[in-house]
């Protein structure tokens, strides 16, 4: 994710691109202390994500957004008093008060890429679905994966591992955010694992045999996915 920091303060662009590092799909690509300057970047360059200061003298942040359009914004400022009134522009999707830390960046984060992940998998959830991809962030790019070749999505701490018959995808997000997007015949059989029921070969004592993996099926699914197999059947 193409992203730029916007702060008149050379301490708090130093914060955010430090704590940044620890999200692998955010890309800083610029750094402005002048609000002017970062507009003529943005004019010129694809952004996908600006942090920007409110509070910057001559140009504000304020300023700022009323000049750009179609681009994400996490805004950053010392108080609270902005926060409520910000929230009116859908451009703004969080808001983060200094001091800065990694848990309220990644909040943030989270905010913007279940937007960014919304808006490219706005599609229903039926085993008739006429899209049969999802977009995927994999480092710094988006990445279109066919849903038929996902066998499995495993929960990993603040990351999911997508498995494809072809290849893996560490992405960052949560397995519910993604099954939201994936048709029916998708199901959730441990809190850290996801299946889709199309590629499974056996169950057997609670684990399911899919492609080249044992999967654990907890007691609270087991029931539940045993009934969808008969069905199929």
């Amino acid at each position: 994710m193409r992203t730029i920091i916007v702060d008149d303060e050379k301490m708090s662009i130093l914060i955010v691109r430090k704590i940044c590092k620890h999200f692998n799909f955010i890309d800083v690509i610029g750094e402005f202390s002048s609000g002017i300057e970062a507009l003529e970047f943005v004019r010129d360059n694809r952004v996908d994500l600006i942090f920007l200061d409110i509070e910057m003298p001559n140009f504000t942040g304020l300023d700022f957004i009323e000049e750009i359009n179609m681009i994400d914004i996490v805004v950053i400022s010392s108080k609270k008093d902005f926060a409520f009134d910000l929230f009116a522009n859908e451009a703004v999707i969080s808001y983060l008060q200094k001091p800065i830390d990694k848990n309220s960046m990644k909040l943030a984060l989270d905010k913007v890429v279940k937007k960014k992940m919304n808006a490219l998998n706005d599609v229903p959830r039926t085993s008739q679905e006429v899209n049969n991809y999802v977009y995927l962030y994999v480092d710094k790019s988006l990445v279109q994966v066919n849903v038929n070749d996902i066998y499995v999505v495993e929960s990993r701490g603040d990351y999911v591992l997508v498995k494809t018959i072809a290849k893996n995808f560490l992405i960052y997000g949560t397995a519910k955010n993604i099954l939201e997007k994936l048709p029916t015949n998708f199901l959730r059989v441990h809190k850290s694992f996801i299946v889709n029921t199309d590629m499974i070969r056996a169950i057997d004592d609670c684990v399911i045999k899919i492609h080249s993996d044992l999967i654990p099926v907890s007691r609270t699914y087991y029931r539940e996915i045993r009934n969808r197999l008969i069905r199929l059947n």
